[in-house]
């Protein structure tokens, strides 16, 4: 078994083996690159609060998980972030941070439906619910037993959580690349909603009410609860070695849930820009995106100090510190080609920081109404080079039509499998049963599992009904 990857210079006073797993865990759960989980420890008696212990990149944790190592396996009440976060444009790409914030508001990824089961609570804690005390195990073969049966989705993970049962259903865009999907606040209504939906499947083994939200810490795989119980991770694998994923489309669509089509929320972040908060989710793109395409060397002299009062206004409408602003910049300036000043009448950046500060809201307004298409001729980004550096919103507009237009690979895939199902339950009889079907499709490349049969069988069959 591998050891984790630690610098030469830290000292190992932790278990490795241990620490493998869990990287493992972590691994499986944060999927998206950029994102960042974070680690908290609850303060002595309950009283302190939750304090971070720190932030790891998604695509750092196998390196960087030492860091955080030895606070964390075996230890008691250590938690860390079900979903993926957006660390602000100081910490942003950096491997560990210190500090990260912790609200909906810092989103950047929804990694994971759960519902907390307190099967373990005595009848004092939980006077709704006497019948509910249950082992952990008792629990986990009553939930696998409603899967079986058709009442919820298949789990990706259980876990004992010291005095209950965590259980998971990991999610992936739309898309079907495998990454989970980002976590704009109309996205995290609707994971909200489907979790609640769990909850209420679940009702006959106490789920946790409150424990429904996109910004929720659980306890940490490896560690402990406060009455010395492990905390242990169960992953249930399909026949191609993987854990089910789920778009949060199918899960509404298994719960019969309505989708609301009405005009977005004026007052909700990342909404199409309408209102104050679309605005600043607007502007973190936009950061993002500059902070990008600096890395790639092309912010060239003749749009050095256009770039940088564009990137200062956007950290200061995403609600950045001055500050914050002042560091940032430096960096970007520094990633300028050449690097930012050069000449004697540039301007400094001091300057520059302080015009967009001292900038009333009208103004501010007007300065962030400049053209992502006019950006892109300015640095010469094509639509391909726009498409490999992954850039959201400074795109050219026929990139963004292509995005537009685009069938989702999570439909290709449905229209597949649902073509393939209608063939081969015509081609036999009588039908085979959903569990042969589903085997039969894994086999054929088509990675599901017996409910998604159920519920395509049923499409298809109001389909030829319609017909």
């Amino acid at each position: 078994m591998r050891a984790p990857q630690i610098d030469a210079d830290t000292p190992k006073h932790y278990d490795a083996p241990l620490a493998r797993e869990t990287i493992d865990l972590l691994k499986l759960i944060h999927r998206r690159n950029d994102a960042y989980v974070g680690f908290y420890e609850l303060g002595e008696q309950r009283s302190g609060g939750f304090k971070m212990m720190g932030a790891i990149k998604a695509d750092c944790i196998e390196s960087h998980f030492s860091q955080v190592a030895e606070r964390v396996l075996g230890k008691k009440d250590v938690y860390s972030t079900v979903n993926g976060y957006w660390p602000g444009a100081k910490g942003n790409g950096l491997p560990f941070l210190k500090w990260m914030g912790k609200n909906c508001g810092f989103l950047r990824a929804l990694n994971a439906c759960y519902v907390d089961l307190d099967v373990g609570r005595t009848m004092e804690d939980k006077p709704d619910f006497p019948d509910s005390w249950k082992t952990w195990r008792e629990a986990m073969a009553e939930v696998g037993q409603l899967a079986d049966e058709g009442e919820i989705p298949q789990p990706s993970i259980f876990a004992r959580s010291g005095r209950g049962v965590y259980v998971f259903w990991l999610l992936e865009n739309e898309k079907g690349t495998g990454d989970p999907p980002p976590a704009f606040s109309r996205d995290q209504r609707r994971y909200k909603q489907i979790n609640k939906a769990f909850q209420k499947a679940l009702l006959s083994l106490a789920p946790d009410p409150a424990a429904k939200d996109a910004a929720r810490i659980l306890r940490v795989p490896n560690s402990e609860h406060r009455n010395g119980q492990p905390v242990r991770f169960v992953v249930q694998y399909l026949g191609d070695g993987k854990p089910p994923t789920y778009t949060m489309t199918e899960l509404e669509e298994h719960f019969g849930m309505q989708r609301k089509q009405g005009k977005a929320r004026r007052n909700q972040p990342d909404n199409g820009g309408r209102g104050k908060a679309g605005h600043i989710g607007l502007n973190r793109k936009r950061a993002t995106d500059l902070e990008i395409i600096a890395k790639h060397g092309l912010i060239k002299k003749g749009f050095r100090h256009l770039m940088l009062r564009n990137y200062a206004t956007c950290l200061f409408v995403a609600n950045e510190a001055p500050k914050e602003v002042t560091n940032s910049l430096k960096r970007m300036a520094r990633k300028c080609i050449p690097p930012y000043p050069s000449e004697p009448n540039d301007t400094p950046l001091s300057e520059i920081v302080n015009a967009v500060l001292n900038q009333n809201g009208e103004e501010r307004y007007e300065a962030g109404k400049w053209k992502h298409g006019t950006v892109c001729l300015q640095l010469a980004i094509s639509h391909t080079k726009a498409r490999d550096m992954g850039l959201q919103t400074i795109i050219p507009e026929s990139l963004r039509k292509e995005r537009e237009n685009a069938p989702t690979e999570a439909q290709e895939r449905r229209e597949c499998r649902r073509k393939w199902l209608a063939e081969t339950i015509s081609s036999l009889s009588p039908k085979p049963p959903l569990r042969v079907l589903a085997e039969m499709a894994n086999q054929a490349g088509l990675t599901c599992t017996y409910q998604t049969i159920r519920r395509d069988l049923k499409l298809l069959s109001a389909d030829s009904v319609q017909s």
